[in-house]
């Protein structure tokens, strides 16, 4: 008990020697010259420009970007009857992309048979994607098509789409990167 109260006292003069150290900084700072009062608002007003422009030029990229911005849907889904392979077609509801790269996520026996990289991807056009399953598996629910894709604007895009044979469904595009 007796060493939680010596912490205790402890932690008390150290905070009163901080503020008589504070108070021989606040004396020092009133002997100064006004001008460098002057030099360091001039300098605090700089930062505060420079600090809003680029704030302001990362917004007007994430703006230019939602204009143009390519809005993918799954509108079809097709399974083989043997349930070897499946065909997924992509729907372009948005502005004009490339589709430049797919990778399979969630499942390791399926993998993409047939994808055309670096095709342009116009408005109201599909895009198909053919998937197959290793050996004597079959293609169940539960695996994610992820589409990387760059709009007009040259900003690169990822979009993770759920395969299901009852109700397909898919994230929000994320921007990767700004162009």
């Amino acid at each position: 008990m007796s060493n939680g109260f010596q912490f205790t006292v402890t932690a008390i003069h150290l905070s009163f020697m901080d503020m008589s150290n504070f108070q021989t900084y606040i004396d020092q700072l009133t002997q100064l010259d006004p001008l460098y009062y002057y030099i360091a608002l001039g300098v605090f007003i700089l930062l505060i420009i420079i600090i809003s422009i680029v704030s302001f030029n990362k917004n007007k990229k994430k703006r230019a970007a939602a204009e143009v911005a390519p809005y993918l849907v799954i509108s079809q889904t097709q399974i083989a009857p043997l349930g070897k392979g499946v065909q997924i077609k992509f729907l372009n509801k948005g502005f004009t992309t490339t589709i430049n790269d797919a990778e399979i996520v969630g499942k390791t026996n399926v993998h993409i048979s047939q994808i055309y990289r670096d095709f342009l991807l116009e408005t109201g056009k599909t895009y198909a994607v053919f998937c197959e399953t290793e050996g004597r598996n079959r293609v169940d629910d539960g695996f994610d098509v992820v589409l990387y894709y760059t709009d007009s604007l040259n900003n690169q895009f990822k979009q993770q789409f759920h395969i299901h044979k009852d109700q397909p469904s898919s994230n929000a595009p994320k921007v990767v990167r700004y162009s």
